[in-house]
Formats: C-alpha cells, structure tokens, sequence
C-alpha cells in the first residue's frame, strides 16, 4: 500500500524510486485497485501531508532511502509539492493534462537513462529532447 510506501523501513532495504499512475485532478490522484474494478480511492494533498508527517513522527531519518518520486499523472502538481516539503530531493509530475502516449514516451527515455547511469536531472532533460523531437504533434505538445 502506498502507506507501508512512505512508512519508514526499520529492517532490510528500503525502495529508492516510488513510481505512482493514476489519474489525477487538481488535487487528488485517484487510485484504482486492479482486482476490484470500478473501485478507487482519493489521495489528496491533505492525506499525503498527514502520512508524512506521521512518518516523520516515528523516525529521525529522512524518507530513509527514498531519493525519487514520479508521479505519472493529470495535474499532480500539488501532490508533488508535498512530496518536496516532505524531504523528497527529486520528484517528476506534470502540472497540465497528461496524455497516456507523451507519458510513456517521456517515462521510456526517463527511465531508460536513469538505469544508464544518468542523474536524474540529466534523465529529465534527456526525456524533454526526446517529447520535443517526437513526431506525434500531442507528445511534441506535451513538452
């Protein structure tokens, strides 16, 4: 669950990347569970602020080994701000519309140069050049 995601790892490893998609509005993502359809549950910025402050509450370790938050959503600007007050050093969301094909492309070249070696910045950039160049006008857009 997303609330074991941000809790804090008291034994073994702790994950580096947390990859959420969904749909988002102003606010709020809204998440889906794949074995019951028609079911989803609202994340809004409130919850995400009080999760992270519960987290804080039961460590002295910052979000411990999470470095990268990517939010693959409709207007997850809000959301993502929270993620940064929260001690989060990089987080990837879209302030506009997301288009589900600008999406993976974007994500494709992101990805793809993270596991290259690459910064996540140098990632980011890489994925930008990648939207702008596209021949499909809506992921040129998207950019």
């Amino acid at each position: 669950s997303l609330q074991r995601s941000l809790a804090p790892i008291t034994s073994g490893g702790s994950a580096t990347v947390l990859h959420l998609s969904a749909h988002g509005t102003s606010d709020c993502l809204v998440l889906e569970e794949p074995d019951r359809p028609l079911t989803a549950h609202l994340l809004s910025c409130d919850m995400l602020r009080d999760m992270l402050d519960l987290r804080d509450r039961m460590t002295s370790q910052q979000f411990a080994g999470l470095k990268l938050v990517v939010l693959n959503a409709c207007g997850a600007k809000k959301l993502g701000s929270q993620f940064v007050q929260g001690g989060i050093p990089h987080v990837v969301c879209s302030n506009a519309m997301l288009h589900d094909s600008a999406g993976q492309a974007f994500l494709r070249v992101f990805y793809g140069s993270l596991f290259q070696g690459s910064t996540v910045a140098a990632a980011f950039d890489a994925a930008l050049v990648a939207l702008r160049g596209d021949a499909d006008a809506v992921i040129r857009a998207s950019a």
